[in-house]
């Protein structure tokens, strides 16, 4: 079997190349650096991941190992694998010892950071555009030969690390690139920046603005395609944010995605989990009494419930036809997307998604229900723990109701140290928001914190708590959390939106 080196990309889980994700997805063995594992899970939430060893060539053995056991092995670097030395010294070892590998490509930090600086490294007038890409230090910074540099390329780009950006302004003027000369530095690790800030303007400008800054990182483009605003990225409200996302890791992609879009960094901290029905002969027999035509209508109160739902009707060799005679009900869009996906387009989708406007809704005399007669049946696939509010609503308006459990939700076991780095990244201000999407997403966070060593809401109080909807918030304000947004309708995008909405609000 072939060990598989994969470049991960510039450090988000959703800038992973598609070859690079199947690989990580198929692996059983992942050996990358620590500061890496986060990104890494996302798409391989199974595989046993370790850091590599010093000597490349022992790693090479110990890989060899692996794959001799009939492990599928990634061996993981940041960017591209061989953008770095130790790439090509691990494969060097591998080819000499006979063991075969492949490459995989990832995209490389300097051609990402145009896009997030809104800074072109070309002029569209020039016949023969050039850019150059360096690498300076604060011990290397007198060893590059500035005077061939300043002037060699239409744009230069320049890594620094631990360097001073005023300093190489100042050199790059000096011998020869006009104090005018647009220029952009994207800076990372300041405490509370998020992912990066930018600052723009021009070499002279720019050499004034940190003459008393120094930062541990920065990406410095100066070229006229280095706009005199902050990039077109970079200007969203949300822009380098970090936002903890702490829905069950099965679900929190599209949670993930929507804040992705919006230029935030989703940090996960899964507090609740999904287990199948423990009452799975009452779930089976629901199955059976839909298709026997039983029911008058089944109502779905989340995508979990679809999918458990589903799941048990296929395990008995049911299909989409069970629910020929029923009329369908989805709490919101989710879910309704979750039942089309099984062939089933919902007959009404609650205006207000929750419990409350579900019950409004599918009891509206002239609505898909309609009054009930002697003998009308609702069904209720749903999770373990759940409010009565619609049980009773559908109860009280004559309908007899079946409640089956089709799964449970469980409070997950957070790790002590992914709980120890949360708590420390609430406490510095390196988390700008919360997001609670759920009552026990609230629940289940409040008191992971709280076993982490500090009071579950106290934690809390020094950042922007958002939630998914007025039962949600209600939930959490119950445990002590002060929520400071509250969704308009109970849906994610409608969470993203908020939080969009709040930190434009404070930038303005």
């Amino acid at each position: 079997m072939t060990i598989r080196i994969v470049g991960l990309g510039p450090g988000e889980a959703d800038l992973v190349a598609v070859r690079g994700a199947r690989q990580l997805a198929s692996a059983t063995r992942i050996v990358a650096a620590a500061a890496l594992h986060a990104v890494i899970r996302e798409h391989a939430p199974t595989a046993a991941l370790e850091v590599p060893v010093a000597s490349p060539l022992e790693e090479a053995r110990t890989l060899a190992g692996y794959v001799s056991a009939g492990e599928r092995v990634c061996r993981v670097f940041p960017e591209d694998p061989f953008v770095s030395a130790g790439a090509s010294r691990l494969a060097e070892a591998l080819r000499g010892l006979g063991v075969p590998f492949t490459v995989v490509p990832g995209l490389v930090r300097d051609v990402t950071a145009a896009s997030e600086l809104g800074a072109s490294y070309f002029r569209s007038e020039d016949p023969t555009p050039s850019y150059a890409v360096i690498e300076v230090t604060n011990d290397h910074l007198g060893t590059f030969e500035w005077e061939r540099l300043a002037t060699a390329t239409d744009t230069l780009i320049v890594d620094v690390i631990g360097a001073d950006v005023a300093e190489i302004a100042r050199t790059l003027t000096f011998h020869g690139r006009p104090e005018s000369t647009p220029a952009a530095c994207s800076m990372a690790g300041v405490e509370g920046a998020g992912r990066t800030d930018v600052v723009a303007g021009t070499l002279g400008t720019l050499a004034r603005a940190f003459a008393s800054r120094r930062v541990p990182e920065a990406r410095l483009v100066v070229g006229s395609g280095a706009r005199a605003t902050p990039g077109f990225v970079a200007s969203q409200p949300l822009f380098g944010k970090r936002v903890l996302v702490t829905r069950a890791r099965s679900q929190a992609g599209d949670l993930a995605d929507l804040l992705r879009d919006e230029g935030a960094i989703p940090v996960f901290l899964p507090v609740i989990g999904f287990a199948p029905s423990d009452d799975p002969e009452g779930l089976a027999r629901a199955c059976r009494a839909l298709a026997e035509g039983t029911y008058r209508g089944v109502l779905f109160t989340s995508q979990n419930g679809v999918t458990a739902f589903v799941s048990a009707l296929r395990s008995l060799g049911l299909d989409a036809r069970a629910f020929a005679k029923a009329r369908v009900g989805a709490v919101g869009p989710a879910t309704a997307r979750a039942l089309e996906a099984f062939g089933i387009k919902a007959d009404f989708v609650a205006t207000e998604h929750v419990g409350e406007g579900l019950a409004s809704d599918a009891l509206d005399p002239l609505g898909p229900l309609g009054p009930a007669s002697a003998g009308d049946k609702v069904l209720l696939p749903r999770a373990k723990v759940a409010r009565d509010v619609l049980p009773e609503a559908l109860r009280g308006a004559g309908f007899e109701v079946d409640v089956v459990t089709a799964y449970v939700t469980e409070k997950l076991a957070v790790g002590r140290d992914e709980t120890a780095e949360v708590l420390q990244a609430l406490a510095s201000g390196a988390l700008a928001a919360v997001t609670l999407t759920s009552s026990s997403t609230a629940e289940a966070l409040v008191e992971a914190l709280a076993a982490g060593g500090a009071g579950g809401a106290e934690a809390l109080s020094r950042v922007v708590v958002a939630s998914v909807g007025k039962v949600t918030t209600a939930t959490a304000e119950g445990l002590g959390v002060r929520v400071g947004i509250t969704a308009s309708s109970s849906t994610l995008p409608a969470l993203v939106l908020a939080l969009r909405d709040h930190f434009a609000a404070i930038a303005r």
